[in-house]
């Protein structure tokens, strides 16, 4: 629970922390709550594919990586839980990637070496379809991966 009355802000921001959530829709209705009268919610996240399967093999990864982890979901997946939380405009505003080096992207969370290699050999046993919907891109020396992100802006 947010410690804030009801209906006290006009904007709400949340940028790349919903996914080590235990419950964003909680979250979200929370932020729901404190918003004012045609309030805004901006929320930027990761997004995972829009097959189950991909997006179960990068949540894997993603919490081999970091602990903390709890779910990346799909553009729709993340629309859903706004909805559930109760705002009745919802626009996805846009989406980019970011590729990054396996090894800076596994420094940066301090990942353990068996961790880290159990999550590589995840995705290097891999169909090559889900490889490419994952932009995983094998190498000798430092894989590629490629992080997607996307901005909604709600209003109550």
């Amino acid at each position: 629970m947010l410690p804030f009355s009801d209906r006290r802000f006009d904007w709400v921001t949340c940028r790349i922390a919903a996914h080590h959530f235990p419950r964003p829709e909680q979250a979200f209705t929370e932020v729901h709550r404190v918003l004012k009268p045609r309030g805004s919610f901006i929320l930027v996240d990761n997004t995972a594919p829009a097959d189950a399967d991909s997006e179960q093999v990068l949540n894997k990864v993603e919490r081999l990586r970091d602990p903390s982890h709890q779910r990346v979901w799909s553009v729709p997946g993340w629309t859903r839980l706004l909805k559930t939380a109760g705002f009745t405009s919802i626009r996805h505003l846009r989406s980019w990637e970011t590729p990054v080096q396996w090894k800076e992207w596994m420094d940066r969370a301090q990942t353990p070496e068996p961790p880290r290699r159990k999550a590589l050999r995840l995705l290097l046993h891999s169909s090559e379809s889900m490889q490419q919907a994952l932009g995983f891109t094998p190498s000798e020396d430092d894989p590629i991966l490629v992080l997607r992100k996307s901005m909604w802006i709600c209003h109550k």
